[in-house]
């Protein structure tokens, strides 16, 4: 039972997702494209998202094709006889397209759940990418500050610029967490799924789920899911991280103006730099509900616990 509402949860949470991406498309494109000319204006050199797009969207493309395989060997080979005798077939087909009906049926739940991987993965991409950018852009303003710091190269006029590039740095990662944070929560919602899917199916006493075929998709199931948690998490991490370090050397580099040059000027600036960093706060939520960061990850990790502990007593208490 758990399994199939297990499987049945991953379609769903998957098009729902869909859903999400579609009515926020919009919002998504603009956040991109604006983040996009930002790093282009800010440092034209810098490749925009990761360096390994092309690995990942072959593996992107292998995994689709992979979960196709293990559920059409499961479905149209392995149990179709078994679902020959369990599926209930209208009484209005004829006997001789029943078969095809039967197939029609499985092709069906093997495309939903193909279409469900299509669009996490899609969804998977755009997060990653937009969460490299965003830490990438991060990791550039940070460093052009500490050589600042290093030169002794600080003014008024310099620590204003900087205000203004950091309140817009703020904006545009605000526009991204809005366009992304609900598609983000669905993604993990589908890939909780997994896990519990895979935690059901290998509690389950089934003899039809200790198949190879069936054994592969736990295989392809456990590792997608904790990639998707583990690169998103990463990222988030190093968002925060990488934002603090800027938040450092704008303040450094305050003060340093402030001792050198103590004026009415230099003051209000301080004062209003310091209110911007204290306030502020740079991190992708899922949802608008938590943060994502790494220590997700363990609460991820004991929440699984829970689960599989829960169904091995229920299943031998049964």
């Amino acid at each position: 039972m758990s399994t199939c509402i297990t499987f049945h949860g991953y379609v769903i949470c998957g098009y729902v997702s869909m859903i999400v991406f579609y009515k926020k498309r919009r919002i998504i494109y603009f956040a991109i494209q604006n983040i996009c000319h930002f790093l282009n204006a800010f440092s034209p050199e810098t490749d925009i998202g990761g360096k390994h797009i092309n690995a990942q969207l072959f593996l992107y493309f292998v995994t689709i094709a992979s979960v196709e395989v293990f559920l059409s060997l499961f479905f149209l080979y392995q149990e179709l006889d078994y679902y020959r005798q369990v599926v209930t077939i209208p009484t209005f087909i004829p006997d001789d397209l029943k078969e095809a009906y039967l197939f029609l049926v499985a092709f069906c739940v093997i495309a939903g759940f193909a279409l469900s991987v299509t669009i996490s993965g899609f969804s998977f991409l755009i997060s990653h990418h937009l969460y490299t950018t965003q830490a990438t852009i991060l990791n550039l303003y940070a460093q052009k500050l500490k050589g600042r710091v290093r030169r002794m190269s600080w003014s008024v006029n310099t620590i204003s610029d900087d205000i203004s590039v950091f309140k817009n740095i703020l904006f545009r990662f605000h526009e991204i967490d809005e366009a992304l944070n609900s598609g983000v929560l669905y993604l993990y919602a589908t890939a909780m799924c997994g896990f519990f899917n895979t935690i059901s199916v290998m509690v389950s006493d089934s003899p039809y789920l200790k198949t190879a075929p069936a054994i592969c998709y736990i295989v392809w199931s456990f590792f997608t899911s904790f990639w998707v948690f583990f690169e998103l998490s990463a990222q988030g991490s190093r968002i925060i991280v990488q934002s603090e370090k800027v938040k450092r050397q704008l303040t450094e580099c305050s003060d340093k103006l402030i001792r050198s040059s103590p004026s009415m000027s230099v003051l209000k600036v301080h004062h209003f730099l310091r209110e911007i960093v204290m306030t502020s706060n740079i991190v992708v939520t899922g949802g608008g509900m938590f943060v994502i960061n790494s220590s997700l990850m363990l609460t991820i990790c004991g929440t699984l616990v829970t689960y599989g502990v829960l169904l091995s007593q229920l299943d031998s208490s049964s």
